[in-house]
C-alpha cells in the first residue's frame, strides 16, 4: 500500500470539553488515607507511625529526641515488618493495652516475634493516658525488646518502678480505636495459644463472643494488619504518594536496582522503599532517604557479585516506593544474562476499577520459555485473582489464586496445567480488589548463555479502544510483531492500524479482526504493507477499534540485536512524563550502542501542536534543560542524548553521571497559542549491539502523578 499524505483541510472546534476519562476516583492506599494534621503533633518534625488494626488506624507520634534509642529500636521493628499480623495480647481496661510480642495467622497459629538485642532504659516522660511505652521484665530496667503498651489512663506508678518505664510516643489520631479495643471482652487463651496454662495470654481482647470451644482465628483477635512509618523524621509532610512494580527476585545471578527521581521543582522529597514478599515475613523497608528538588538516585537492591543484598534470596517480591512529594521510579533488573527495565506505576491518578483488570497481549509457553505473570495486592483485604489464558487457536483456560493483603503473588505459565506447549498466548487478570500486575519473559537457550528477555506492566482496565506507540522498526534482522487481545465488549472487534513517519506520511495497514472464538492474534508487521520501509527507519503506530465501545490490549514485540523487547501501547498519558532509568556509556556510543527517546503527538487536528522540552537529572542535583521545539499533529521525533554536547560533557565528567533520569514536558498549542492540559506519547529504547553484550531494552514513562490521566480514545484526539 503506498504512503499517503495527511490532508490539512480541517475546521476548528472545541477539542477540550470535560471528559469522563479524566480520573475522578483514584486509589488511595490505606496507609495514606485520612492522615492526621501536623497541628496534632507536639513537634511537627517528629516521626509518625500508623498501626492499621482490625478496629481502625492508630497514629503515633514518636518522641525522637526524648528517647532516641528506644524510638530507633521501635522503628527498626516497624521497618522489618515485625508488627505486621501482630495481635494485641493483653488488655487491662484500667491500666494498659499491650502488644508487640506475637503474630497470628489462620492455619499456622501463634508465633513469637523475634527479639532484637535489649535496649537501655530512657525514662524521661510520664506514663500518661494516650502515651506508648516499652514493656520489660520486672526488676530489669534495661530489658526492653519488642513489646510495648498504650497507657489507657495516667499510670504514675509506672514512673516509679525500677527507674520508670520508657515513654517514647503518644497517640495523635485513632485514640477512639484504642478505647474500642479496651472495651472489648477478654479471654484466657494460654492453653489455646501456648498449649499450657501460664500467664502470657490471660487477658486477650477478642472480637465477638467466642465460647470455650471456639477456635482462635484472625477474625476473633485484634490484629495489626500493617504497621508503617507514615511520616519520617524531619519531613514537613506525610507520605502521600506511592509507586509500584510487581517484579523482584534475588539469586546468585541477579543484579537489580531502582532509580528514583524527585519531580518536585521546589521541595525536598523523603522516600522509603518497601518490598512485599510472596512467602514468609511479608514486608521490609529496604531503603529510606531524601531527594533534593529534581534530584535522582540509584538504589541498588541485589548484586551478589558485589556482595550487596538488601532482600531475602529465592523469594519473589514486589517493590513499592512511598514519598512525601511526587516521585517517579523505574526498575532495572538483570537476570538470565539479560537486562529488563520498566517504569513503575502510580495509583494516585488511576481509577480504582481500572486496577482490578490487567491485560497482557504477548507471551509464549514452551521449552526454554520462562514467562511469569506477577501481581501485587496493594489492598488491606485478601483478594482473588482470576487468570484467563488465551492460547493461540485454543480454548481459553481459567485459573484462580488467593492473595493475602499486601502480598506479592504470581505464577510461572509453564506450571499451569492444561495449557499446550509451544503456543503463544495472552492473559487477562481480573481481581476482586486493586492490584498492580506485570509480566517478565525470558527465552533461554539451553546450549549457551544467550537469552532474550523483557518485562512490562500490564495494561490497566484491560485496554482501551485506541492506543499509540512512539517507536517501531522493520527490516533485515528485525522481527516486529503486534499482539492483540480482545476480551470484552461487542461480539467481535475490527481494529485499524496506522503507521506514522518522520516526514508526516501515513500508511494504513490491513485491519485485524477478532471474535469471541479468536480472542488474540499475532501480526508480523511485514505482512501489513510495511515491506517498502527502509531498514531501521522508525515510525509510530496507532490502533483504533471500529465502534469505540470495545476495548483491546496491544503489545509491540521486537526481536533484534540479539534480544527481545516488549512494549504495551499507551492508552492513557499526560503532559509530564518521567523515565527514571536513563543510561549512557560514552565509551560505547556509535553504531553498536544507542539510547533514544521517542515522542509522538497523537492529536489528529492539524491546529493542535506541542512545544516540547526535555530535562536530564543527575544524582548530584544537576538539571540540564533543553527547549526542544514544536511537534506538529501526528508527527514523531527521536531524541538522541549523545548528540547533545552539554549532556555528553556532564556524562563524561564522571562514571557516576552515566546514570540519569529524563523528564519530558509538553505544552499544548492550539493555533499556536498555549493551552492547558494535553497528553503526549513517549518511550525510551536502549540498544547494545556489541558482540559481547547484544541486548535491547525499552520502557514507557511514568505519568506525573500530579496530573490527571487523559485516555487516548477521548474525543479531543479525533480529526475534525
Amino acid at each position: 500500500m503506498p504512503r499517503r499524505s495527511r490532508s490539512d483541510a480541517r475546521k476548528p472546534r472545541d477539542l477540550f470539553e470535560a471528559l469522563e476519562s479524566r480520573t475522578l476516583l483514584s486509589y488511595t492506599h490505606p496507609m495514606m488515607a485520612a492522615l492526621p494534621g501536623l497541628d496534632a503533633m507536639e513537634n511537627p518534625g517528629n516521626t509518625v507511625v500508623r498501626f492499621q488494626t482490625s478496629l481502625g488506624n492508630i497514629d503515633i507520634e514518636m518522641y525522637d529526641a526524648v528517647a532516641p534509642h528506644t524510638v530507633a529500636n521501635f522503628l527498626q521493628y516497624i521497618r522489618d515488618g515485625a508488627y505486621d499480623d501482630m495481635f494485641f495480647h493483653r488488655d487491662v481496661p484500667d491500666f494498659v493495652l499491650q502488644g508487640g510480642g506475637y503474630k497470628f495467622e489462620d492455619g499456622q497459629g501463634k508465633r513469637n516475634i523475634p527479639q532484637r538485642d535489649a535496649i537501655a532504659n530512657e525514662f524521661n516522660r510520664h506514663n500518661t493516658e494516650g502515651t506508648i511505652a516499652m514493656a520489660r521484665l520486672q526488676g530489669q530496667p534495661d530489658s526492653a525488646t519488642n513489646q510495648f503498651y498504650f497507657n489507657l489512663k495516667d499510670n504514675p506508678t509506672l514512673d516509679l518502678i525500677d527507674g520508670g518505664f520508657t515513654v517514647f510516643g503518644k497517640v495523635i489520631a485513632g485514640w477512639d480505636n484504642v478505647l474500642a479495643i479496651r472495651d472489648l471482652s477478654t479471654r484466657d487463651y494460654d492453653v489455646k495459644l501456648n498449649g499450657v496454662e501460664g500467664h502470657f495470654f490471660d487477658d486477650v481482647p477478642v472480637i465477638g463472643n467466642p465460647g470455650p470451644s471456639t477456635p482462635v482465628t484472625e477474625a476473633g483477635l485484634v490484629m495489626t494488619w500493617d504497621a508503617e512509618i507514615i511520616k519520617p523524621r524531619g519531613a514537613p509532610d506525610f507520605y502521600t504518594q506511592a509507586a509500584y512494580y510487581a517484579e523482584g527476585f534475588r539469586n546468585a545471578n541477579i543484579v537489580e536496582r531502582v532509580d528514583v527521581v524527585n519531580s518536585d521543582t521546589g521541595r525536598n522529597n523523603y522516600y522509603q522503599v518497601i518490598v512485599r514478599y510472596e512467602t514468609g515475613e511479608r514486608d521490609k523497608v529496604i531503603a529510606t532517604g531524601l531527594l533534593t528538588p529534581l534530584q535522582r538516585r540509584t538504589i541498588k537492591i541485589v548484586d551478589n557479585a558485589g556482595g550487596f543484598n538488601l532482600v531475602r534470596s529465592g523469594v519473589g517480591y514486589a517493590i513499592e516506593v512511598r514519598s512525601t512529594r511526587v516521585l517517579a521510579a523505574s526498575l532495572n533488573h538483570r537476570d538470565f544474562g539479560v537486562t529488563l527495565g520498566e517504569s513503575f506505576i502510580s495509583t494516585v491518578n488511576q481509577p480504582v476499577n481500572g486496577l482490578k483488570f490487567w491485560n497482557f497481549a504477548a507471551g509464549v509457553k514452551g521449552p526454554g520459555e520462562r514467562d511469569f505473570i506477577l501481581w501485587d495486592n496493594i489492598t488491606d483485604q485478601t483478594v482473588t485473582v482470576y487468570l484467563t489464558l488465551y492460547p493461540q487457536s485454543q480454548p481459553a483456560k481459567e485459573f484462580s489464586f488467593q492473595v493475602e493483603r499486601y502480598r506479592r503473588g504470581g505464577v510461572s505459565i509453564n506450571t499451569l496445567a492444561g495449557v499446550p506447549n509451544n503456543r503463544v498466548f495472552s492473559v487477562r487478570l481480573a481481581s476482586t480488589g486493586p492490584i498492580v500486575a506485570a509480566m517478565s519473559r525470558y527465552e533461554i537457550n539451553g546450549l549457551t548463555s544467550t537469552t532474550n528477555g523483557s518485562t512490562e506492566l500490564g495494561i490497566p482496565l484491560g485496554g482501551r479502544s485506541e492506543g499509540y506507540l512512539a517507536a517501531a522498526r522493520v527490516g533485515p534482522g528485525i522481527t516486529s510483531t503486534l499482539s492483540v487481545l480482545y476480551t470484552t465488549g461487542a461480539p467481535s472487534a475490527l481494529i485499524d492500524f496506522y503507521f506514522f513517519f518522520d516526514d508526516g506520511s501515513v500508511i494504513r495497514g490491513k485491519p485485524v479482526d477478532l471474535t469471541g472464538l479468536v480472542r488474540r492474534k499475532d501480526i508480523n508487521l511485514a505482512t501489513m504493507g510495511l515491506t517498502t520501509i527502509p531498514a531501521d527507519e522508525p515510525f509510530a503506530i496507532r490502533y483504533k477499534v471500529r465502534g469505540a465501545s470495545t476495548a483491546v490490549a496491544v503489545v509491540y514485540t521486537q526481536e533484534s540485536d540479539g534480544d527481545t523487547m516488549s512494549t504495551p501501547f499507551t492508552t492513557a498519558s499526560g503532559n509530564n512524563l518521567y523515565f527514571g532509568d536513563g543510561y549512557m556509556d560514552p565509551d560505547e556510543v556509535g553504531s553498536t550502542y544507542s539510547e533514544t527517546i521517542s515522542i509522538f503527538n497523537p492529536y489528529q487536528d492539524t491546529q493542535v501542536s506541542f512545544r516540547w522540552g526535555i530535562q536530564f537529572l543527575f544524582s548530584d542535583g544537576t538539571r540540564l534543560a533543553f527547549n526542544g521545539g514544536t511537534l506538529a499533529s501526528l508527527r514523531r521525533l527521536d531524541i538522541r542524548p549523545n548528540e547533545m554536547p552539554g549532556f555528553m560533557a556532564k556524562v563524561n565528567s564522571s562514571p557516576a553521571f552515566r546514570f540519569y533520569s529524563v523528564v519530558l514536558g509538553f505544552t499544548e498549542l492550539v493555533n499556536g497559542q498555549p493551552f492547558s492540559g494535553g497528553a503526549g506519547i513517549a518511550q525510551i529504547t536502549r540498544i547494545h549491539a556489541q558482540a559481547n553484550w547484544r541486548q535491547t531494552m525499552t520502557s514507557g514513562p511514568m505519568v506525573h502523578p500530579g496530573v490527571p490521566l487523559t485516555y487516548m480514545d477521548a474525543p479531543q484526539f479525533d480529526p475534525l
